[in-house]
């Protein structure tokens, strides 16, 4: 078996507002990060010794996405996967709720995606003089991603 390492600018991610009939590409995106995080209670008894004893009782996820603030320069339209990720954001509950779909991507097609619902929060944005307008959002998991081909971990 050949074994190739994979570029993280080959992944795409992308937002859907109709529970996952459709979807928008968030594009602009220069750098990001998948993080799963682990609730560990301590379950130590007498029994074990003077040694430790810890439970994982939950896990949580998220994606992290940094890039650049992104208007087309003819018609001045917003990125439209920048934009319905700023839309979420604005909202709580049953309303913040989206679907989001990771997807890695290769010359010869898709290997693999995972999906999950969720809620954004927008980072901060701004700069100087010189600066480019960056735009980043945190996407915050609601149970359990399913996936597919290289994410099928899930």
């Amino acid at each position: 078996m050949a074994i190739r390492r994979y570029l993280a600018r080959d992944f795409k991610f992308d937002i859907s507002s109709n529970g996952g009939v459709t979807y928008a590409e968030i594009s602009g995106i220069s750098t990001w990060s998948f993080t799963v995080d682990s609730n560990e209670e301590d379950v130590s008894t007498f029994d074990n010794g003077a040694w430790g004893s810890s439970f994982y009782t939950q896990r949580t996820g998220s994606l992290s996405l940094e890039g650049f603030y992104l208007i087309n320069s003819i018609t001045g339209a917003r990125d439209p996967g920048q934009l319905a990720v700023e839309v979420a954001a604005t909202k709580v509950g049953f309303d913040a709720q989206r679907t989001f779909r990771v997807r890695a991507v290769t010359a010869s097609g898709e290997i693999g995606n995972f999906f999950f619902s969720g809620q954004a929060a927008l980072g901060d944005m701004g700069g100087s003089t010189t600066d480019v307008m960056p735009w980043s959002a945190d996407l915050i998991f609601d149970g359990r991603p399913t996936g597919s081909g290289s994410f099928s971990i899930f």
